[in-house]
């Protein structure tokens, strides 16, 4: 007779584990303390809360980031009466889901608000007026006919011309009615007068406990139980929108959290009964439709390693699955083996690129349904000392990097740390580096440049306003996306490897855009961001690299040594007043180098053409929709070999 197998035994105990002691443990505290069950509910509403103002914060973000997209158009903000300007609107409004009206507004000091353009579809209610917005960046309210409305206004490029957005949300109904509180509860929303929005008939202000925890602006969320003036004593938590003026309220009377308690004594021993019969009917199922395909594939991997038939390693067949997990993860060619394996709480998908320090992995977000990309960042060579004060590097820069909230620069959402490395989880740009781009392309004209630099220098003023040097800009951390975007990746990423001692063996950043301070004496500041940018547009118009040799020490060399000649080859044929604003981010000295403020307005003043991207211009291709092995085409060489 065949002995139980380990993983037979092991399964059952963990699905028995599993099924039985939740249901167990709640078994236990609901007969054993009410409180203990109001102070459930009260974790309850708070999560309800939170998970609400982060959809709805999510949902802000979708309408406002349209906006300020469309905001940034030459056509609609230097001309909004033109008809270029009434179809972007239009197309903006057939193109994204829910959007009612679609308008732009423009203002005059000491005059009314004046309604340029609007684009308004046959289900917009009559009642709406785009003008009665324009002073608020953000409301929620429910129409006439009881349809909920997200109302959003954004500035444009242009002073006193303003995008206004009425969009239905027909996901608000159920992110207020979460079905886990229950009929008795109420979820909805207050702005930051406490003014309640959206709320349940009758309720016309909130309780003066609730009000005063509102006001205090560095509390984020909270829950206590709050006498309310129309249903009494309530179990009650809040949550802000983040980045806005409003809250998410829930409520639920105390008196339904009795009767819920004696509810769940009726049936929680009920439950409790079908379910240890449902698990012990699970384990049949199981050791018959799961175990034998296990052994089969066990037996399979144990021919494939070169061991007799029926031959067991130490361990048994867990011992064996864990074994085969490992090689599945170790080998290149498997790219769906990593389909079950997590990150912390994101699941990595597949690999989408592989670098020096790393390698750059497709994730998913499970709790807010989103892809991120997730970056290795390789810590095993250091010593402990060393990596200890890596991770502090980090994590300090990352906590900065996280308020750098700029259309123009690549959001870090978390940071995992390990044993040997670390993990960032950053947002993902469907589409390509500049660098896979220029190794299609070669060079750019000055009108393809114009858009990338003009977005890369905005995205680092918004860095320097806040204190950050990138010390890394290069091609490989531009990232170009499927619908346009463009922006810059690995702030906080690149400055933490390499702490310590800035000698020139360690100088933070890339052969080629290091400017010279940091190479003489390992000085760097926001200006030798701006160097590296002038390095990356002579790159994109030339198809080469100005300070190339073939080795680090002789690049390093020629930045401190030569000058770029602006009279030979495609730098030639640029205007003067261009070549003039180019020649100003690569003054070696940084007392005279401009800085990204000016260089971004000597381009802007120089170019006397407007600035726009055309996705025609390149084939950006979609990470999402590509399902094969990363590039492994080499990258661009620097000095002897390939750039990392």
């Amino acid at each position: 007779m065949r002995s139980v197998s380990p993983i037979i035994m092991w399964l059952g105990l963990s699905l028995a584990a599993v099924c039985l002691l939740p249901f167990g443990l709640s078994t236990y505290q609901i007969t054993t303390s009410r409180d203990r069950l109001i102070d459930q509910s009260q974790r309850t509403h708070l999560m309800a809360a939170r998970t609400a103002a982060e959809r709805l914060g999510a949902r802000k973000d979708s309408l406002q980031g349209l906006l300020g997209t469309l905001g940034n158009i030459p056509d609609l903000y230097v001309r909004p009466d033109a008809e270029a300007a009434r179809d972007l609107l239009r197309s903006a409004v057939e193109s994204e889901p829910g959007i009612l009206s679609l308008g732009l507004v423009a203002t005059r000091d000491g005059q009314p608000p004046q309604r340029v353009v609007e684009i308004r579809t046959e289900a917009a209610p009559a009642s709406l007026d785009l003008l009665s917005f324009v002073d608020e960046p953000l409301s929620f309210h429910a129409d006439d006919d009881g349809r909920m409305l997200t109302v959003a206004t954004v500035e444009s490029a242009r002073p006193g011309v303003f995008l206004v957005a009425a969009q239905e949300d027909a996901t608000l109904p159920s992110i207020l009615n979460p079905e886990e509180l229950g009929s008795a509860a109420d979820l909805f929303v207050v702005d930051g007068a406490g003014q309640p929005l959206l709320a349940p008939a009758g309720l016309t202000e909130l309780p003066d406990t609730l009000i005063e925890l509102l006001t205090v602006g560095g509390i984020q969320s909270a829950g206590q139980k709050i006498d309310w003036p129309d249903i009494g004593a309530s179990i009650s938590a809040f949550a802000r929108v983040q980045e806005s003026p409003f809250a998410v309220i829930s409520r639920q009377p105390v008196l339904a959290a009795d009767t819920l308690s004696r509810d769940l004594r009726r049936t929680a021993w009920t439950i409790f009964i079908a379910v240890s019969a449902l698990a012990l009917g699970v384990l049949a199922m199981f050791s018959t439709k799961v175990v034998q395909p296990i052994r089969r594939l066990v037996a399979q991997q144990r021919e494939l390693a070169g061991l007799k038939p029926g031959e067991l390693r130490s361990g048994g067949e867990i011992a064996e699955l864990n074994e085969a997990f490992e090689a599945i993860k170790r080998s290149e060619t498997d790219r769906e083996a990593l389909s079950e394996v997590f990150v912390d709480r994101y699941q990595v998908l597949r690999v989408i690129g592989t670098g020096g320090m790393g390698s750059v992995y497709l994730g998913m977000d499970p709790k807010l349904r989103r892809h991120v990309a997730l970056k290795t960042l390789n810590f095993e060579y250091l010593n402990v000392p060393e990596r200890d004060n890596a991770f502090r590097h980090l994590r300090e820069e990352a906590v900065v990097a996280a308020r750098l909230a700029h259309r123009n620069v690549v959001a870090i959402h978390d940071i995992i740390e390990g044993p040997r490395g670390a993990f960032v989880a950053m947002e993902l740009v469907d589409g390509q580096s500049l660098s896979t781009v220029l190794l299609d392309i070669d060079r750019l004209t000055m009108t393809q440049t114009m858009p990338i630099i003009v977005a890369v220098l905005r995205g680092l003023i918004a860095a320097h306003e806040k204190g950050m040097v990138h010390r890394d800009i290069k091609p490989a951390n531009v990232l170009i996306g499927t619908n346009g975007d463009i922006k810059v990746t690995d702030f906080g990423t690149a400055a933490p490897v390499s702490a310590g001692e800035k000698t020139r063996s360690q100088v933070v950043g890339t052969p080629g855009y290091i400017a010279p301070e940091s190479i003489i004496s390992g000085t760097f500041s926001e200006k030798s961001d701006v160097f590296a940018v002038g390095v990356l547009t002579v790159r994109c118009l030339t198809g080469e690299m100005p300070f190339k040799a073939n080795s680090a020490e002789q690049v390093f060399a020629r930045t401190t040594q030569n000058a770029i000649d602006f009279s030979r080859g495609p730098l030639a044929e640029l205007t003067w007043p261009v070549s003039k604003a180019i020649q100003a981010m690569l003054e070696r000295d940084p007392a005279f180098r401009a800085t990204a403020t000016d260089a971004l307005a000597g381009l802007l003043e120089a170019w006397d053409s407007p600035v726009r991207w055309d996705n025609d211009w390149f084939n950006i291709r979609s990470i999402l929709e590509r399902k094969e092995a990363p590039d492994e085409r080499p990258t661009e060489r620097l000095f002897g070999t390939a750039a990392a």
